[in-house]
């Protein structure tokens, strides 16, 4: 793997979060009132991925048939809500909404880290433990050294477990980027001038090799939501929370 920073993969993986939709339909789609929820999130993921209603309540959803446990995200929102600093907005008339919320932000961080893994081995490129302790080592960087990522994560209510969600997320588009660019015969020494991407983001042609691929897999993939954590939504590549 050649070296390169980090912000090289978290870019790919932010434009794989963001989702291929257009941003216009899903602000249209935010100011409409909300109908009978429940039936609308069941349409979605049936649209999406087959039937979500047949998922047992101890899966939070199904990716490419790989099960995501309910209670594994449950745990990574109850790290959030005991965290002192980050308690208070799990709490009063707004704490079940804040909770629904952040359920579902943390559904999408594994149903994306899933995909990304999985689209790493499709082109031969697994990602290990080895990857995983190098983007690691990248972000210790950037945040000061082990001291300062432990501060940050503190602060952030961010778990230990849910780090290695992301890492392995990142090590992914690491992995999938490399494997991209031998496939081109892009060695790093080409002219690796941006081009103008989407919303004017200025991208290599690393990059929007990158950003392709990772649409590709996000249409591709075969995602199941549980009704109780929300619904998928395929145009922004995330769960939506029960009522949104």
């Amino acid at each position: 793997m050649r070296p390169r920073t980090i912000a090289l993969a978290l870019l790919a993986a932010v434009t794989f979060l963001a989702g291929c939709g257009d941003d216009t339909d899903s602000e249209e789609r935010a100011d409409q009132e909300p109908t009978d929820t429940t039936a609308d999130a069941a349409d979605d993921n049936d649209g999406a991925s087959g039937e979500a209603g047949s998922l047992g309540d101890d899966v939070a959803a199904v990716v490419d048939g790989e099960e995501i446990a309910a209670a594994s995200i449950e745990s990574h929102v109850e790290d959030f809500a005991a965290n002192p600093q980050l308690a208070e907005q799990f709490q009063g008339e707004e704490g079940d909404a804040a909770r629904a919320q952040l359920g579902a932000q943390i559904l999408s961080s594994a149903i994306q880290s899933s995909i990304l893994v999985s689209g790493a081995e499709d082109l031969d490129a697994p990602v290990t433990e080895e990857d995983v302790d190098a983007a690691r080592a990248q972000v210790e960087e950037q945040a000061g050294g082990p001291e300062g990522l432990a501060a940050a994560m503190e602060q952030q209510g961010l778990s230990e477990d849910l780090l290695q969600l992301e890492l392995r997320g990142v090590a992914a588009v690491e992995n999938i980027t490399d494997a991209l660019d031998e496939a081109a015969g892009d060695d790093g020494s080409a002219d690796d001038t941006p081009s103008e991407g989407e919303e004017g983001t200025e991208l290599t042609p690393s990059e929007q090799r990158v950003q392709e691929h990772l649409m590709e897999l996000a249409t591709a993939a075969d995602i199941r939501v549980h009704p109780d954590f929300g619904r998928w939504d395929a145009q922004t590549g995330q769960v939506l929370p029960p009522g949104v």
